[in-house]
């Protein structure tokens, strides 16, 4: 018994019987009449769920032979030769030179969505265990619609997927069910969820990031906006808890400062939203100290309420500062009416809708309309700024 070298012509396995299509060392390869059929050998096998699958490529010289107690005359693929010669790097493209097999043409079937194999030859390497843990690498040649993809799986359902695919590239970790996952972009990703170079982490319970002795930042350097929302609809908690539970924003520091410093437009706290039918009174402002409040300003301090402002304490201290000529007024007449010295400031997105869709208040009763300026904030209002 010999080994006899041979040219791998195709490895379109047209009747899934993992046969390679080869032309003997020596004959002409272009006379489909000295085709052999030469059936795929694994290094690996485990049953009907196991095995792995590295296929040789077309052009690849390949060793192949009979065994002797083999009662079928087939031949079988111990290996590929490496050569210099035809260890060469393949064109990311259709093999147009990969001929079908049985006729002798070109290859012209379309790419088979399903698994990356394009005109039945395969194009997907790999392995697969008894258990199930898989490793897949996919390498469709078709570049108007690439599929290729490196997919490593658990038995579990667990998963690592590193994706070539056009216009949605990148790299996907995933647990199983894959309601918790990590996903990477690449710089053509077209989603509109996160977008070129993005990151998405998503948990299907409880995210939790932890520093153990070093600092954590979140940066946004410069691009969008940074937003934290908690859209909860309080349907988690018990009847109990659910108040305490779910829905609320909490940011505790137990030994240091908590700072929230704005160089731009402004710091902000909106309330928003009417009375509960149930009696419950909406959303509210409040700052609350066991030790005192301070308030301070460079360009003094406006407080202004549709309702009562009620002050109270063991004693009540109004000092006006003489040595700038101040003084202290109660309901003074126009024009030196109080409202007049009061503009209220808006937003960014306030300041932009307004310019793009009109008129964009916070308040919208009339008598607040003196206290508003057109686009840009102001810091002391002339009236009649707006008409609400």
């Amino acid at each position: 018994m010999g080994v006899y070298k041979g040219c791998v012509v195709s490895k379109r396995d047209l009747n899934g019987k993992g046969l390679l299509t080869v032309c003997p060392t020596g004959a002409d390869i272009t006379d489909a009449n000295n085709w052999i059929s030469v059936k795929y050998v694994s290094f690996y096998g485990g049953g009907v769920q196991a095995g792995a699958a590295f296929v040789p490529e077309v052009n690849q010289e390949i060793l192949y032979d009979y065994a002797e107690n083999d009662t079928t005359n087939t031949y079988y693929y111990l290996g590929a030769v490496m050569d210099q010669q035809y260890d060469i790097l393949q064109d990311q493209a259709a093999y147009t030179d990969d001929q079908d097999p049985v006729f002798g043409e070109e290859q012209t079937l379309p790419h088979d969505a399903q698994d990356s194999k394009e005109a039945f030859q395969s194009m997907s390497y790999g392995w697969s265990t008894p258990l199930g843990h898989q490793l897949v690498m996919r390498e469709n040649r078709d570049t108007e619609q690439s599929r290729q993809q490196v997919s490593l799986k658990s038995a579990g359902g667990h998963g690592l997927l590193l994706n070539d695919v056009a216009h949605n590239g990148g790299a996907y970790l995933y647990s199983y069910g894959q309601k918790s996952s990590v996903r990477l972009t690449d710089s053509e990703d077209d989603s509109s969820e996160i977008g070129p170079e993005g990151v998405a982490i998503n948990a299907g319970g409880n995210l939790t990031l932890h520093s153990a002795e070093g600092n954590a930042s979140l940066t946004v350097q410069d691009g969008g906006n940074l937003e934290i929302k908690n859209h909860s609809t309080t349907a988690k908690g018990t009847p109990e808890t659910r108040k305490s539970q779910t829905g609320n924003i909490i940011i505790q520091s137990d030994r240091g400062d908590i700072s929230l410093i704005s160089t731009g437009n402004g710091i902000f706290i909106d309330c928003i939203g009417a009375d509960k039918e149930d009696g419950t009174t909406a959303a509210s402002f409040q700052v609350r100290s066991n030790n005192k409040i301070h308030l301070y300003s460079d360009k003094g301090i406006d407080m202004k309420s549709l309702g009562d402002i009620n002050i109270k304490g063991r004693s009540v201290n109004i000092e006006s500062d003489l040595s700038q000529g101040g003084t202290i007024q109660l309901n003074p007449l126009p024009p030196n009416s109080v409202d007049i010295r009061m503009a209220i400031r808006k937003t960014n997105f306030e300041i932009d809708s307004e310019k793009l869709f009109g008129w964009w208040p916070f308040f919208s009763h009339p008598l607040w309309s003196g206290n508003y300026s057109y686009f840009n904030n102001v810091n002391t209002a002339s009236p009649p700024l707006r008409q609400l």
